[in-house]
């Protein structure tokens, strides 16, 4: 059987790097996916994601857009339960799984829009997964901060997982215990796994590259509290070359600046 390689975004907003996202991976996989919210996992709606997904669906940048409505619960005060957020983007992710394996993939890339890899180091990751039939593979990141040419340094240890093998029994759930550090809502079994070196593949993160930042921290699914959230808005309007970046989790780093080796405009 043919390997195919299936993509799968996750957008709610940060569809401004959407496109370039995706032309930075597209030459290298087969079939691309875009999951849509109109309402945040947190009720907050917001329909700018669906626009930009249905223009690319026109242009053929994605081969099938999908509009995913979350499920809200709330607390007897009437305030959000917060857990809603991870069960949400757990049900979003497995949408797209299922999406993907009717599509007969047979790996899988989950992405984010402030998501990007370099050609070259995607083409060597790819041989090396193939060819030593991996079921999951890992990478360090790179991430960048307000410019698409300012990143942290030192860089961060986070790990994300890169492509994953689709089998019958896969499916993104959490575990107690995992052998790296990553977003808990996309654990998968992890089963044969290789590792890449930064040098050999690395995730160039926008994480903290937005045209409205405060959208970003109000809807993940991440939780921290409304006072953190505010002081690192406020640093990071204030932010000017050669400052220090403050990010949520109460986290400082230097910047640096670098190339904009995807010609980010924003």
């Amino acid at each position: 059987m043919k390997n195919k390689i299936g993509v799968v975004y996750n957008v709610f907003d940060g569809e401004e790097l959407l496109e370039d996202s995706i032309k930075s991976i597209k030459k290298n996989v087969d079939f691309i996916v875009v999951i849509f919210q109109t309402i945040s996992n947190f009720g907050n709606e917001y329909d700018q994601s669906e626009i930009e997904c249905k223009r690319l669906l026109e242009l053929g940048l994605v081969d099938e857009i999908r509009h995913y409505i979350p499920t809200i619960q709330y607390m007897e005060n009437g305030s959000v339960f917060w857990e809603s957020g991870c069960s949400n983007e757990l049900a979003k992710r497995n949408f797209g799984l299922e999406i993907c394996r009717d599509a007969n993939c047979t790996h899988l890339l989950m992405m984010d829009t402030d998501e990007f890899y370099v050609n070259e180091q995607f083409e060597y990751a790819l041989k090396e997964i193939f060819e030593g039939d991996f079921d999951s593979s890992f990478c360090q990141m790179v991430t960048y901060y307000k410019k698409p040419n300012l990143i942290l340094n030192p860089k961060e240890k986070y790990y994300v997982p890169f492509i994953i093998k689709i089998k019958p029994n896969t499916e993104y759930k959490l575990f107690v215990s995992y052998p790296y550090k990553i977003d808990q809502t996309r654990q998968t079994q992890v089963g044969n796994c290789i590792t890449f070196m930064r040098q050999e593949l690395e995730m160039h993160h926008f994480s903290y590259v937005r045209k409205d930042i405060e959208k970003k921290f109000v809807n993940s699914s991440s939780v921290f509290p409304k006072e953190q959230v505010n002081d690192v808005i406020k640093h990071f309007k204030n932010y000017r070359k050669g400052g220090r970046a403050l990010l949520l989790g109460e986290r400082i780093f230097n910047t640096e600046i670098t190339e904009n080796i995807f010609n980010i405009k924003l």
